[in-house]
């Protein structure tokens, strides 16, 4: 297989890449992080794709010779690079969403976790004041 090839395939799993986390953040827009762990799995996969070819690219061009390296192959590249740099950004950019709506989540969560602590002491001492001056005890049985 050669460089260009790999680049092109190596390509092709950014752009799932960068699909995994377009379809998340839409799910997430919506106020649904349920798929979170697919996410992360389909994510995780396709990065590894992306690194067995990186291997494989590497390899083959240690093996070029200078010969192979014809200025046709050497601009077909810098496209397919250059391809690749903006897939990153891309990626970059969405993962920025992501961050950001799973960061709001987390504020409103622990925000509904505070009010609902709030709520438990206000009854706690609600009781505990009822109790003591009504004088009655409490009932210990259930």
């Amino acid at each position: 297989m050669n460089v260009l090839k790999l680049l092109q395939s190596k390509n092709r799993c950014l752009e799932k890449f960068l699909k995994y986390s377009e379809e998340f953040l839409s799910q997430a827009e919506m106020g649904d992080l349920s798929s979170i762990n697919e996410f992360q799995n389909r994510r995780e996969g396709a990065l590894k794709a992306v690194l067995l070819f990186d291997r494989k690219i590497t390899e083959i061009i240690e093996e070029l010779s200078s010969d192979e390296k014809t200025n046709t192959l050497i601009e077909s590249v810098k496209q397919a690079l250059a391809a690749k740099d903006e897939l990153i950004q891309s990626i970059l950019i969405t993962d920025q969403k992501i961050i950001a709506k799973i960061e709001e989540e987390k504020e409103r969560l622990l925000k509904e976790l505070s009010t609902s602590d709030k709520s438990m002491q206000m009854v706690k001492k609600f009781k505990s004041k009822w109790i003591s001056e009504s004088g009655e005890k409490l009932d210990g049985k259930l």
